[in-house]
């Protein structure tokens, strides 16, 4: 663990490098900063594993249409899956997100508060925007295979609440 005080404000790059000879690692960071959203564990754990839940059902589907299931993605130097705090009507952005050539990837998104609207979209290369904007706390996108790697940006949005929300996202592909 890391305990960091900055000299000043401003903007700081952050690395987490995972090493080893294992091909599958999976590796964590997380970032508090003091006076900021109260995130109890119990409220961390529910989503989280919410999240997982969702994960799981929506590799149930694919399968169902010979997929053969949902992996985390794996593309070098990206999130699978991350957390952020948002306030309503606040939107975070992550690009170059790559999905390799010919998989199949789902974008998700869960609020803590399933009263909460929370909004995706994911935006290809050439600026189209697919998007699931019902009002619900778990969207969902799928995006289809195309021949060549492509760079995506994720966009998740707190469209609608009274309060701040941790809102996490996971990234997954086919297995095929």
């Amino acid at each position: 663990m890391l305990y960091y005080t900055p000299p000043a404000d401003g903007s700081y790059t952050i690395a987490l490098a995972v090493g080893g000879e294992n091909t599958e690692t999976f590796g964590t960071m997380g970032i508090a900063v003091d006076g900021g959203f109260a995130v109890p564990a119990a409220m961390m754990q529910t989503t989280f594993q919410h999240m997982l839940d969702k994960g799981k059902k929506a590799s149930a589907l694919l399968e169902d249409n010979d997929l053969g299931g949902a992996v985390f993605l794996d593309s070098p130097g990206d999130w699978a899956m991350q957390a952020t705090i948002l306030q309503p009507g606040e939107t975070i952005t992550q690009r170059g997100i790559v999905v390799p050539a010919g998989r199949a990837s789902l974008f998700m998104a869960v609020a803590h508060d399933m009263s909460m609207n929370l909004d995706i979209g994911v935006e290809d290369p050439d600026g189209n925007m697919q998007a699931d904007t019902e009002k619900d706390a778990e969207p969902v996108v799928l995006v289809n295979a195309r021949d060549t790697d492509t760079a995506y940006a994720l966009k998740v949005q707190l469209a609608e609440a009274t309060e701040a929300t941790l809102a996490t996202a996971l990234i997954l592909r086919d297995s095929k």
